[in-house]
C-alpha cells in the first residue's frame, strides 16, 4: 500500500445555538484493520482491494455472515457513518445480517468528523469569506453529503441554510437507489442530514 504523509489540521470547537459542535479535521491518509478472519474469494477479493485504495475519511468492509457477499462504504466523515452505511449496503445486497469485516481509518486518528481533504479545503475557504457580522455552517449525513451554508446574519440562519442545501442534494441522490436499499437506508437514518460546525 502507498504511504501517505499525515497531515492533521484541526478545527477548535465553536458552538452555537447553545450545543458545542464536533471536532472538524481533515482525514489524510490511513490503515485497514481488518476484524474477522474470513477468507475472501474472487469478486468479494477484488472489493476488498479497492476498499483498500480509498483513503480521507472513514471506510467500513461488511461481510454477510455466509460469507457469500460484501459491501463497503468509503469516505465517510464519521467512523459511525461508516459503519451504518456499509452494514445497510450489504444487509440489502444479502437480505441477510452482516458482520463488520474492517475499517479504513485516517493516520491522524480523528476524533469526530474527518473530511476528505477536498472537503476540508471547501471547509477552511468559507471559514475565511465570513466577517463578524456573517456566519456559516457545516452539514452533513451517512451518504457523505457535505453542505455549506452561505454566510447569513446568525448561527442560526447559518445553521438551517446547511441544512436546507444538505437536504436538497441528498433529495437528488435517493432517486438513483433500488427499493429495498432506500427503505433500509431510510430506516436507518443515513438520509438525516446533521450540522455538525458553525462559524
Amino acid at each position: 500500500m502507498r504511504q501517505f504523509v499525515t497531515l492533521v489540521l484541526l478545527v477548535s470547537s465553536m458552538s452555537f445555538a447553545g450545543e458545542e459542535t464536533r471536532a472538524v479535521e481533515a482525514a489524510v491518509g490511513g490503515r485497514v484493520e481488518q476484524y474477522v478472519d474470513v477468507a475472501l474469494k474472487g469478486r468479494s477479493k477484488n472489493d476488498f482491494n479497492r476498499f483498500k485504495e480509498f483513503e480521507g475519511g472513514f471506510g467500513s468492509f461488511f461481510v454477510s455472515t455466509d460469507g457469500k457477499y460484501t459491501a463497503w462504504s468509503a469516505r465517510s466523515f464519521t467512523k459511525s457513518d461508516a459503519d451504518t452505511l456499509g452494514r445497510v449496503l450489504c444487509e440489502a445486497k444479502s437480505g441477510s445480517n452482516c458482520v463488520l469485516y474492517a475499517r479504513w481509518l485516517p493516520k491522524n486518528a480523528v476524533r469526530s468528523v474527518g473530511l476528505p481533504e477536498r472537503n476540508w479545503r471547501d471547509w477552511q475557504r468559507a471559514q475565511e469569506n465570513v466577517t463578524d457580522e456573517s456566519h456559516v455552517a457545516l452539514a452533513i449525513n451517512a451518504w457523505s453529503v457535505f453542505a455549506i451554508s452561505r454566510p447569513q446574519e446568525t448561527k442560526a440562519d447559518a445553521t438551517t441554510d446547511a441544512l436546507d442545501l444538505c437536504g436538497r442534494a441528498i433529495k437528488r441522490f435517493r432517486r438513483q437507489l433500488n427499493p429495498e436499499l432506500f427503505e433500509r437506508s431510510l430506516e436507518a437514518g443515513i438520509f438525516d442530514c446533521r450540522a455538525v460546525a458553525v462559524k
